[in-house]
């Protein structure tokens, strides 16, 4: 052991300053249990033991020290059963969270190709304004303008006020003088008639005797296949020689079922006959015939409305003898 002398080492030092017998490390050995931390057991020299200790602290961090401070927060929970051995864990709250969320973000992640990223109008026939946005997202108005009022197509379809004498075919056989042709079935074709809507028309010429005889007049309902409304013939005109009369047809038919190719219409007609010259206004004898009758299974779509005369008197008489006018219109049931 050295000397620990608070002077220096004189003559004048005690004479029990310094070690009489100085003993190396190599020859002094360790008895006592393992030591497992610094790998020394019994018989293992004090130099050796040294030796390790150094290395030991050598290997250690510099002289601050080494500092463990380890805390917990709300979801997360520290433990220390046994020094220096700590445990961190979730809160079981938290781990439930973690799941439910990773749960949740796939199944908007499989679905999210299904929403919709934005709400357009390419032609402008619809108005999209943004009426809130907030955190969550954006509320969208959609607006679309009230159809227009489709037109209500009303009024003359066929006017017809050329004079059409009746000076050709066989005596005693019908010569029709006026037809409103494919008017009727043009306009059903482009915008249909409807239960309550009605077909009017309205006719007139004019009748000369022959001393003997007079033309029949008659008017019927025709689709293209027979006449549906064709025996209603008006004879009785004046019959004396070069007597002229004048007649004028007003017709109504009223559509019941609009049942393509079946349809029902109620026909209401009358004819107006007088014993007098057409244009002339006095106070003849005069006369008016009705018709009303209800008539099934007419195409509408085909239908024409003629007007015949009975051919009785000579082709010579047919300046005389003639249909003026044809006028047809649709009237809708509003």
């Amino acid at each position: 052991m050295s000397c620990n002398c608070t002077t220096p080492c004189t003559s004048t030092c005690p004479s029990y300053c310094g070690c009489t017998v100085q003993v190396p490390g190599t020859c002094v050995f360790y008895q006592g249990p393992k030591l497992d931390c610094i790998d020394a057991t019994k018989g293992d020299t004090y130099d050796s033991i040294i030796t390790k200790i150094n290395d030991i602290v050598c290997g250690l961090e510099p002289p601050s020290g080494i500092t463990t401070t380890i805390t917990g927060c709300k979801t997360i929970t520290v433990t220390n059963p046994s020094t220096n051995v700590f445990n961190v864990c979730l809160s079981a709250i938290t781990e439930n969270q973690i799941n439910n969320n990773t749960t949740n973000i796939a199944a908007l992640s499989a679905c999210i190709a299904n929403t919709v990223k934005d709400i357009t109008s390419s032609d402008g026939s619809v108005t999209i304004s943004t009426t809130g946005t907030n955190s969550c997202g954006r509320t969208i108005n959609l607006q679309v303008a009230a159809p227009p009022t489709p037109a209500v197509l009303d009024g003359i379809i066929y006017s017809d006020s050329t004079k059409n004498e009746a000076n050709s075919g066989a005596i005693g056989f019908d010569q029709v003088l006026k037809t409103s042709s494919t008017s009727i079935g043009s306009y059903v074709t482009a915008n249909g008639l409807q239960v309550g809507d009605e077909i009017r028309w309205r006719a007139n010429g004019q009748m000369i005797g022959d001393g003997d005889l007079a033309d029949v007049l008659k008017f019927d309902l025709f689709d293209g296949v027979s006449g549906i409304l064709g025996g209603n013939a008006f004879g009785g005109f004046n019959t004396a020689l070069n007597i002229l009369s004048s007649w004028q047809l007003e017709g109504t038919a009223t559509v019941l079922d609009n049942t393509a190719g079946a349809s029902v219409v109620l026909v209401s007609a009358k004819l107006f006959r007088t014993s007098s010259q057409n244009g002339t206004v006095d106070n003849d004898n005069r006369d008016m015939y009705l018709i009303n009758q209800t008539i099934s299974n007419i195409a509408l779509s085909s239908l024409q409305i003629r007007i015949k005369y009975v051919r009785n008197v000579p082709a010579g008489l047919s300046a005389s003898n003639f249909a003026r006018q044809l006028v047809v219109e649709i009237r809708k049931s509003i």
